[in-house]
């Protein structure tokens, strides 16, 4: 199977121009081929799986989820290999290696993959795939057939495999599943000249037994994709920026300052944020000592990174500044925010429908699972529009949150919708166990209100009866005696108490719904408060402000960014009508942040008496923010302003 890569040359004929790009940054996006000329940082893997694809027949290739394989296959083996497809071509400059990417397993995988070697033949040729005609044997055999045809030696890429087991994940010995036997039979062939590499996530690899008495000494070349090391992700930073720069030559080139790109570095390693599967994203624990070449999160760093470009270019900057990521929260914040952001912008009624939604989409173990608007509006009893509403929001080009995928056969073209990127699935079953939290803590304060509404109704009902019974029951008895008058004006006296009571219990009512209303805002409100105290903590000890008092200064600055990044999220809240005290927190939660901005800025620039009665102030502006919020009810945002000692 060992086969030889001439030196690089042009790109072979039939291949698509490369788009315009309009930032040097992917996003969330995995590289495409197109992408090739912004992917930097993996050169050492790309090398390697080139060797293996063209020397070995089966090659498995894993790593964890968001390592970037896609990436690496795409815009780097496929990219490379497509580039020297016409090297060894024979007589009508057709190519003899030919490389077929696959990533797509709904539906009949075999079909689907005969379907990707026509197509592929059909543009190496420049012919139609019409010309190449539809097989009606099986996989091993059209391959055959094929390659002899056009003297051609085919390189099969399976990207995304753990897909195939969650679409074709029931199998036994009576009903083998078609793909596992065609698959078997193609990679045992010894005189098919095909090579096939399999990419599959590390958490599925076990699945890949469903192969192992079929495919002999399957596990035996195997490469495992580590995560990118911060030595190399920093050419993946500075790298596209040099690139972006040559489409315009005349403009003053883009460029990062280094102290930029060590902060982005910092903050985007792994283990740095984790976006749990219960909540909203917390900083992980700081890990015992330093590593020199820590990994990177390859899409938390895509992600940074897009961000704080679309920003400079918002500010008429072309360069990468610290200055900028320090308002923006730094790297940790902005992909701990991304997702909530986007959702917290929905409409409530639209919050609805995508906590129904994501429930099919995301399985409880993070995978991530396709389906059609029209699935997703019957899985969820919810309307179709509705549905089809929430679905073009979250998968617009500024929002990547879904993304719209190639149709099942059969199913009339109508495309299917999936989570942008694996990254996100954490993230999103966070998102809608919190949403759940706060319907359930809605739901129950309603039914409590509308227990205590029913009550009231009832008794002032009867109250109205009892008055009506009795005044015209003493009516006529006070024409005949003093006695009936005196009873007349007792049962009126009874009746005026009933209708006390009842008006008590109206007012009752009312304050349930007021305590109902209060518990809910300052529950919303502590939750901001605990992401932010938690980034906090994540910033490390706090230095002496009496010690050291510029270091401690320094940390006051960092701090303050997540402070007023609470404080933005709080002022987004309602306020319950009729409790003015709740919002008179937040502003004196306002007024202890800026107390405390001016004496950092006095601690940083050195004025260090100027800035101990600045903080002498700020603390007790904090001490009493902290006292008015306990008073209130809040737990965490009572926490948020505590003056440091």
């Amino acid at each position: 199977m060992s086969r030889t890569l001439p030196s690089d040359r042009s790109r072979a004929a039939g291949q698509p121009a490369v788009p315009v790009r309009t930032a040097p940054y992917q996003g969330l996006r995995p590289f495409a081929e197109r992408d090739a000329a912004y992917f930097f940082g993996r050169g050492t893997e790309r090398t390697i799986l080139v060797a293996n694809l063209m020397a070995a027949r089966l090659t498995l290739v894993y790593g964890e989820s968001g390592v970037g394989k896609s990436s690496i296959l795409r815009a780097g083996v496929v990219h490379h290999l497509r580039e020297h497809e016409g090297d060894a071509g024979l007589a009508g400059e057709s190519p003899r290696l030919l490389v077929v990417y696959v990533k797509r397993w709904a539906g009949d995988p075999v079909a689907r993959l005969l379907e990707s070697v026509g197509d592929e033949i059909a543009r190496a040729l420049g012919v139609s795939p019409a010309e190449i005609g539809t097989p009606s044997s099986g996989l091993a055999e059209a391959l055959a057939r094929w390659s002899t045809r056009w003297n051609l030696d085919l390189l099969v890429i399976l990207d995304q495999f753990e897909e195939y087991f969650l679409y074709h994940a029931d199998e036994d010995e009576d009903h083998p599943e078609p793909f596992a036997t065609e698959f078997t039979r193609a990679v045992n062939r010894a005189d098919l000249p095909v090579s096939f590499l399999v990419a599959i996530r590390e958490d599925a690899l076990a699945k890949l037994d469903r192969f192992k008495g079929r495919i002999p000494k399957l596990f035996e070349n195997y490469v495992r994709i580590r995560h990118l090391r911060a030595s190399q992700a920093e050419a993946a930073i500075v790298e596209p920026l040099a690139r972006f720069s040559e489409l315009s030559p005349g403009e003053e080139p883009w460029t990062a300052e280094p102290e930029l790109v060590r902060q982005v570095l910092k903050g985007v390693q792994v283990g740095k944020v984790v976006l749990s599967a219960v909540g909203r994203g917390v900083a992980a624990e700081p890990a015992d000592g330093q590593e020199t070449d820590p990994p990177i999160e390859t899409p938390y760093l895509q992600m940074v990174l897009t961000r704080l470009w679309a920003e400079e270019v918002r500010r008429g900057s072309r360069r990468l500044r610290l200055r900028t990521l320090d308002e923006l929260h730094g790297p940790e914040e902005i992909v701990r925010t991304h997702l909530f952001e986007s959702m917290d912008a929905l409409p409530p009624d639209q919050q609805e429908v995508a906590a129904g939604v994501f429930h099919h989409l995301v399985t409880p173990g993070g995978a991530k699972i396709g389906h059609t608007a029209k699935d997703l509006a019957d899985y969820t009893e919810l309307p179709e529009e509705r549905v089809r509403s929430l679905l073009r929001a979250l998968s617009a080009p500024g929002a990547p949150i879904l993304r719209t995928v190639g149709a099942r056969p059969g199913q009339d073209g109508e495309p299917r919708y999936e989570i942008f990127h694996d990254v996100l699935a954490p993230a999103i079953l966070g998102w809608r166990a919190d949403w759940e939290a706060r319907r359930a803590a809605e739901t129950a304060a309603h039914h409590k209100l509308e227990e205590r509404t029913r009550r009231w109704q009832r008794r002032r009902v009867w109250a109205g009866v009892i008055v009506a019974v009795v005044l015209a029951a003493t009516a006529g008895e006070a024409v005949r005696s003093d006695r009936g008058e005196r009873a007349a004006v007792a049962g009126q006296a009874a009746a005026e108490r009933q209708a006390d009571q009842a008006e008590a219990t109206a007012s009752s009512a009312n304050a349930t719904a007021r305590v109902s209303s209060r518990m809910a805002y300052t529950a919303r409100a502590d939750t901001f408060c605990a992401k932010g105290n938690a980034s906090v903590e994540a910033l490390g000890p706090r230095p002496s402000r009496v010690d050291h008092p510029q270091s401690f200064g320094r940390w006051l600055s960092n701090a303050l960014p997540i402070g007023k990044r609470t404080s933005l999220l709080w002022h987004l809240l309602p306020v319950p009508r009729g409790q003015p005290s709740l919002g008179a927190v937040v502003h004196e939660y306002d007024r202890g942040l800026a107390a405390y901005e001016s004496a950092a800025q006095a601690l940083v620039d050195g004025q260090i008496e100027v800035a101990r009665l600045r903080l002498l102030r700020a603390d007790l502006l904090g001490e009493r923010y902290v006292t008015l919020a306990g008073r209130n009810g809040f737990r965490d945002c009572a926490l948020a302003l505590t003056p440091p000692p």
